[in-house]
């Protein structure tokens, strides 16, 4: 794996993980199984666990060019002025005296979605102060 990019690798051992996770819960649903392989399984699981682990802040750490923060601020801008149109939906739909519920849900679910995301990509731009 270390002639390939990381990101490959990262794609690599997380289908491992996922795969590795799909046969445990499919052997563990049969009235009777191998419990020795399922441990072995659940094992390596954790080794590719714990490999992502330190693939993913490997790539964290060398992802600070230039031209990603551009794209995350870009997503981030874009993301806080979907934000905006969703807040100024709802609020718009919450001044009606019998407004669509499902819709509110719907747009309130969506709105803390998008917050969620703006966050997740500022803590990313953020410089790491624990280093």
């Amino acid at each position: 794996m270390n002639n390939q990019a990381p990101g490959n690798d990262l794609t690599q051992l997380v289908e491992e993980h996922r795969t590795l996770d799909e046969k445990i819960n499919e052997m563990t649903l049969q009235p009777v199984y191998d419990q020795l392989a399922v441990q072995r399984m659940k094992k390596r699981k954790l080794q590719l666990k714990d490999k992502i682990l330190i693939l993913e802040a490997q790539i964290k750490s060398t992802s600070n060019d230039s031209s990603q923060h551009a794209a995350l601020r870009q997503r981030l801008k874009k993301l806080k002025q979907d934000h905006g149109t969703v807040d100024k939906d709802l609020t718009k739909l919450l001044a009606k005296p019998l407004h669509d519920q499902i819709a509110a849900r719907t747009l309130k679910k969506r709105k803390l979605y998008l917050k969620e995301e703006i966050l997740k990509i500022e803590s990313m731009l953020m410089p790491d102060t624990l280093a």
